[in-house]
């Protein structure tokens, strides 16, 4: 293997220690950079601002591409990372939606006042697979509960009556025609 001297630290070193073209080995040119690195940070800054917004535009340009290729890649990626950080995804998303309530609710009454069909659609899809927000509602119009005050049992047996009550309405037409 050939062998070249690095012009910066004098050391004989083999040719793959060199990128293509220049005289000093690739340690002397990254501790080269780094020391301007550490000497100029305004420079990064600058760079960095100036250029954010073309290189955002690139990047979710190429993300967008990459997920249309890899889409199960992606999503198996993001359903292992969410698996390991759970407990810590879910007490972000408290931090989050405790700071940021108000805001939240606005959007959400902005929502349904904007798109009332879509909530006859949730409601109805709500009614009929028995959905938690929905038996939650109904055991607070029936029961003056708070929400707080609402536990996990208290909503599956609540499911279960609902239920019933179904089977028997349905019984009863069956029987009635």
């Amino acid at each position: 293997m050939e062998t070249k001297i690095c012009k910066k630290c004098g050391k004989e070193k083999e040719e793959t220690e060199f990128y293509k073209a220049r005289n000093e080995c690739k340690e002397c040119i990254k501790a080269k950079s780094e020391k301007y690195r550490t000497e100029h940070p305004e420079y990064r800054k600058e760079y960095y601002i100036k250029h954010r917004e073309s290189c955002r535009e690139k990047d979710k340009e190429r993300y967008k591409n990459y997920y249309k290729t890899h889409r199960e890649e992606v999503k198996a990626r993001k359903r292992k990372y969410n698996e390991k950080h759970r407990e810590e995804l879910r007490l972000q998303d408290k931090k989050y939606r405790e700071s940021h309530h108000k805001q939240m609710e606005v959007k959400r009454k902005k929502h349904r006042k904007d798109n009332p069909e879509y909530n006859k659609r949730y409601a109805a899809k709500s009614r009929e697979v028995l959905k938690d927000t929905y038996i939650k509602a109904c055991i607070k119009r029936k029961y003056s509960l708070a929400t707080k005050e609402i536990t996990t049992e208290l909503i599956e047996s609540e499911r279960e009556l609902l239920k019933l009550k179904r089977l028997i309405k349905t019984k009863t037409k069956q029987n009635g025609k």
